[in-house]
């Protein structure tokens, strides 16, 4: 959790740079409970919370996070962090609930710690646990009906069951979408209830736990208008006005009867698109975010949904369960690949992969596990290559575990300490000649390359064929001199290397593969014969661990080298300390146990890779490319506001500052956190600059306004002329529009 929170918590403030439309609404209606204990339309401290008409569309919001966020705000100050504050919290609390999950599903407690840290690494979780919307508050109390109901599998006590109902049936004051996960998910339960030959008593048990919650919201809902009405017109969007015209019934009877009720299906498979899922993830921010919904790494997860279908344990319907539902909502609702509704798909994607590592951490399927593992994102990484950012380097990190393993199991069954050097030498020279002539004749050696590296790893999967190579030596050191030597190719071929006249620069090329490849490759059998002949003890799974991990951060990192020379010397370490851990390992494994869990090492540090190039990228770029038409106002009203703290400001003039209409709100949010709520009676809402009405306003007032030709024509003469002060002009950021920050003389 701590680990969580150092990723979750920091730069709450600026990232994301802006703060969204229903960011603003919600942190305005909890301002508005704190301070007076009404919401901004007047209702004292209401179950429901209707969405102020003036800043959208009528329609009502889910209590949870605004309370929440009124509760922050008693105790720390109105800011971007502070409304941000709970569901980061939320999110944190995701990760310990996966823990406690993984805890009752799985054996290994390492696979427990893995859940959690994966969740925690989880695209979609990380950004959705940085907004102040409710989108991702349906998890904690999903994820709380799981924990509940296998502890109620476990003990089989009723009041766990009572729990699971409880919490579940809470879901639906975070958020909208419970209304159809709370029915679903109570309607699995009582399937499994059926499965086990439960008593009927336990279905009452069941139905007095979602019952409870209602209790608590029934006298408010006795005394004020319902709300779902509402809430069922803002996302029933229909044709023809049927949305403002009827009821609930009228509303559903028109939405079963819509032709776009037939689209339900290719919505919801949309769903589980690979792209979606591992790549870039939704269609609407493919340009902006560059991430799939979780990381690449789990998409050789995919085989643990197949054996959990096949093991049909009650843990694994359960996952099955969370997993299938969770994109109905956002079907029905008419969204595509709408990740932001349906986010509980992301905690059972975490727990299908730990279902798959957990196949891998089983001696007896260890290999087919991780065969079925790193050659999918292997497989991802190239077929969507102009969609990944860093694709190559993502596909070398995946295939850095495959080649210590396949090389281990080689080396286990070879007598490597001969033949002599000088008997190998002119073999190895021979045949690097040959592979290099090949590439440079068939201009294939990336896809060659590649296959010869698929052959080194399936070496861990066929034991006969290990141990028949394995008997010449000879063979042993040319296939391991071969995967370095294409090591090498892949980074000597587009590089600035010196020219000798008259020498073709493709033979020069050529000839410099030739002669690293072979240092390379006699330094790593000179290294490999030491090894052989040292006798070692048992080598600890997590130094193993470790080190593939450095191997593959090494070898994802090997891009960022421009001099030919750092980068040919950089891939052969890197080739060299490939080789030098399987030699370890091999003379470390005693079951096949052990390739497995070196496996589960090197996926995780595929995902911890990823994720940290996507954090820099969060922190970094994705701000610019984020950029909200309508909160980019940020920066003027922040600097506006602070530049006039503590001064008498006579009115505030607003000209042409935000789209659709969102100049009132933004203001009105940063008037709060600034403090200037005395400010808003004297606010005139002109939504364009026009010279006359600026020219009446009284001495000191401000007058902020978008930058035009026109508008920078206007204000210029108006400085000539002495009616407005010299003026800022406040760049935006990386791109956005720049504002005008002007004062009136009253001249």
């Amino acid at each position: 959790m701590l680990f969580t929170a150092a990723l979750y918590v920091p730069r709450l403030g600026d990232a994301p740079l802006y703060v969204s439309h229903d960011e603003a609404v919600y942190a305005l209606q909890a301002q508005s409970i704190a301070a007076t204990a009404h919401d901004l339309s007047g209702r004292r401290l209401p179950m429901y919370i209707e969405y102020p008409a003036r800043f959208g569309r009528p329609t009502w919001d889910q209590p949870l996070l605004i309370y929440a966020i009124a509760a922050t705000l008693e105790v720390l100050p109105f800011s971007e962090a502070t409304i941000r504050l709970p569901m980061a919290i939320a999110g944190i609390l995701d990760v310990l609930l996966i823990y406690c999950i993984a805890r009752l599903l799985f054996e290994p407690r390492f696979l427990a710690m893995l859940a959690a840290a994966l969740l925690a690494l989880t695209p979609a979780h990380f950004m959705h646990s940085r907004t102040a919307i409710d989108f991702q508050l349906s998890v904690p109390f999903v994820l709380g009906w799981l924990l509940a109901l296998l502890l109620y599998l476990r003990d089989g006590q009723p009041r766990f069951l009572f729990l699971a109902a409880c919490v579940l049936g809470a879901g639906v004051y975070g958020y909208v979408a419970a209304y159809l996960v709370t029915p679903m998910l109570a309607a699995v339960t009582a399937i499994l209830l059926f499965r086990r030959q439960e008593a009927a008593s336990r279905y009452g048990v069941l139905a007095a736990g979602l019952a409870l919650p209602t209790v608590v919201c029934l006298p408010w809902m006795l005394q004020q208008p319902l709300p779902f009405r509402d809430i069922l017109a803002h996302y029933f969007v229909l044709e023809g006005g049927a949305a403002a015209r009827t009821g609930i019934v009228g509303l559903v009877t028109s939405f079963l009867s819509s032709p776009r009720l037939t689209e339900v299906p290719a919505l919801y498979v949309s769903f589980f698109s690979p792209r979606f899922l591992f790549i870039d993830g939704p269609q609407r921010f493919r340009t902006i975010q560059l991430v799939g919904v979780v990381l690449l790494a789990l998409a050789g997860c995919a085989a643990g949904g197949v054996r959990a279908a096949m093991r049909r344990s009650p843990g694994d319907l359960l996952i099955l369960a969370g997993l299938l539902t969770a994109p109905i909502p956002a079907s029905l609702a008419g969204e595509p690949q709408a990740i932001w509704r349906a986010l509980h798909l992301t905690p059972f994607l975490v727990l299908c992969a730990i279902v798959a590592l957990d196949w891998a951490d089983d001696a007896r399927t260890s290999r087919a596990a991780m065969v079925s593992a790193f050659p999918i994102v292997c497989l991802l990484g190239w077929s969507y290559h102009d969609a990944i950012p860093g694709a190559q380097a993502i596909v070398r990190a995946a295939s850095a575990p495959l080649v210590v393993i396949g090389l281990a199991s080689l080396f286990r069954e070879a007598a490597l300490d001969r033949p002599p050097l000088a008997r190998v030498a002119p073999i190895v020279a021979v045949l690097l000649v040959l592979m290099h002539g090949a590439y440079l004749i068939v201009d294939r050696g990336e896809e060659i390359g590649i296959a010869l590296l698929a052959g080194i790893s399936l070496l861990a999967f066929v034991p006969s064929l290990t141990q028949r190579i394995g008997r010449s030596p000879i063979a042993v050191t040319a296939i391991a001199s071969l995967a370095v030597a294409h090591l090498l190719y892949l980074y000597v071929d587009y590089l600035k290397a010196p020219t000798v006249a008259g020498v073709p620069v493709s033979l020069g090329i050529l000839a410099l593969r030739i002669v690293v490849a072979l240092v390379a490759s006699m330094a790593m059998l000179a290294i490999v014969r030491r090894l052989a002949r040292v006798q070692t003890g048992q080598l600890p799974l997590g130094a193993a661990a470790a080190g593939l991990v450095i191997v593959q951060l090494a070898y994802f990192r090997i891009g960022g080298f421009g001099d030919y020379r750092v980068r040919a010397t950089a891939v052969a370490l890197v080739a060299i300390a490939a080789v030098g851990l399987a030699m370890a390992v091999r003379n470390s494994v005693q079951t096949r146990r052990m390739f497995g869990e070196l496996a589960i090492g090197g996926l995780v540090g595929l995902a911890a890779i990823q994720f940290a190039s996507f954090a820099a990228d969060y922190h970094g770029d994705y701000r610019a490319r984020n950029v909200d038409p309508e909160g980019s106002v940020r920066f003027a009203f922040d600097a506006a506001l602070e530049q006039r703290r503590g001064r008498d400001v006579s009115a505030v003039y607003l000209g042409n500052v935000a789209p659709y209409g969102a100049a009132p709100l933004y203001w009105q949010f940063y008037a709060v956190k600034h403090r200037r709520g005395d400010l808003l009676p004297r606010t005139i809402m002109a939504n364009e600059f026009d010279r006359e009405r600026v020219r009446a306003l009284p001495a000191d007032s401000l007058v902020i306004t978008r930058s035009t030709n026109d508008v920078d024509a206007a204000i210029a003469a108006m400085m000539r002329g002495g009616e407005l002060r010299p003026a800022d002009r406040l760049p935006g950021h990386d791109g956005a529009p720049p504002f005008w920050i002007v004062e009136t003389t009253g001249r």
